[in-house]
């Protein structure tokens, strides 16, 4: 079963086009139509679209938030860029999305 919602702000108000998507063991963050992140929680896994340093300020700031939201201590660019030495080899960085819904697919 899949299920899809906005994310919502930390003053609890619905976030438009930022999406939190659970499929299985997955939870995806989508911002708009691209999806920047997934993370496994049966496995610990984290797959992050390479050049997620470089989103926009409201795509950034959202992911921040989805981070913290599943357990990554993550409030900006710098730690973003080193999240794979503070959390180990759980944490990829992929090419692109295609990547990241291959592996959702695949349920593992």
């Amino acid at each position: 079963m899949v299920r899809v919602r906005n994310l919502i702000s930390p003053n609890g108000n619905t976030i438009p086009n930022q999406f939190e998507i659970e499929v299985g063991n997955w939870v995806v963050f989508q911002s708009y139509e691209t999806i920047i992140g997934a993370y496994n929680r049966g496995s610990g896994e984290l797959l992050l679209l390479d050049g997620a340093g470089e989103f926009s300020r409201t795509t950034s700031k959202y992911l921040y938030i989805w981070l913290q939201d599943n357990g990554f201590n993550i409030t900006n660019k710098k730690e973003l860029l080193k999240i794979r030495e503070i959390y180990g080899d759980n944490v990829k960085w992929v090419r692109d999305q295609f990547h990241i819904e291959k592996a959702v697919e695949r349920g593992n």
